[in-house]
């Protein structure tokens, strides 16, 4: 368990990303820890290796049991915690019921808009709501955001994010509905 705390952790300094954790090392950790903070960090951990290596039923397998977990015994978690269950919701799995039930409850636990994580939910809840300005506007708070953090493996993973949400938007005609 501690090793993947480590790991992930690591990547906040080093170039590592998602993707390159070891995900044996994620799922012998959850396993270990059933229920509370660290179970449900470790889910969503395991959720951004899967996510970012492209492998999205599983990923969304990996996120499920994160919600489970935090239904159970980690509903306490800070609100930007819960943003990417907006963004599957939305764009991995679309339900916009469920996008929007966790962006409720991000805004409930008054999650920090400094962080990028705040802003890719909100992109995510007002692109599927059809509310192409603010998810236009969304997007530019949360990508200047992303291009001011440290050059290091888990905001190249944010960077990423926001560049894919780009491609969205400019695939889409901008913010034009």
């Amino acid at each position: 368990m501690h090793r993947a705390f480590l790991m992930v952790g690591s990547s906040l300094v080093t170039p590592l990303r998602a993707r390159d954790f070891d995900a044996g090392v994620l799922r012998r950790a959850a396993a270990f820890v059933p229920s509370g903070h660290q179970a449900f960090l470790l889910r969503m951990y395991l959720f951004l290796y899967l996510f970012d290596s492209g492998q999205i039923p599983q990923a969304l397998e990996a996120l499920a049991q994160a919600e489970t977990v935090f239904e159970q015994s980690a509903s306490d978690m800070p609100g930007e915690l819960l943003a990417y269950f907006v963004y599957a919701y939305v764009f991995l799995d679309p339900d916009a019921a469920r996008a929007r039930h966790w962006w409720d409850l991000m805004e409930a636990k008054n999650a920090r808009r400094d962080c990028t994580e705040y802003w890719l939910a909100r992109f995510a809840i007002f692109w599927i709501e059809n509310r192409r300005e603010e998810a236009l506007e969304s997007w530019q708070q949360g990508n200047a955001l992303s291009q001011n953090l440290p050059k290091a493996g888990a905001y190249e993973f944010d960077r990423s994010i926001f560049l894919h949400l780009r491609h969205t938007l400019d695939a889409n005609g901008g913010a034009r509905s």
